[in-house]
């Protein structure tokens, strides 16, 4: 299955985990800081959930669109999906 960098979404069979949460995977060790640092996911590292592990994107059926569908289960309050700012 072809995975997707978190921060640069560079399509690759191959991406390296993070170390701390071992959820969002990275094309370099660039990009992990980058995604760190400037992205937030040093904020939301362990507590927000991450695609293809916690939830999915896919089409909802019956012409509906996309949906998201969970891959787990949630307890009340968790944090499901955390966007990072694209201005600053």
């Amino acid at each position: 299955m072809m995975k997707f960098c978190a921060f640069c979404y560079h399509p690759s069979a191959t991406l390296q985990k993070c170390g701390k949460c071992k959820k969002r995977h990275f094309c370099s060790r660039e990009c992990q800081l980058k995604d760190w640092k400037e992205a937030g996911h040093k904020i939301y590292c362990g507590i927000a959930g991450e695609i293809g592990v916690d939830y999915e994107i896919r089409e909802a059926g019956g012409g509906m669109g996309l949906g998201v569908f969970a891959l787990r289960d949630f307890r009340e309050n968790d944090k499901i999906m955390v966007e990072r700012p694209i201005i600053k």
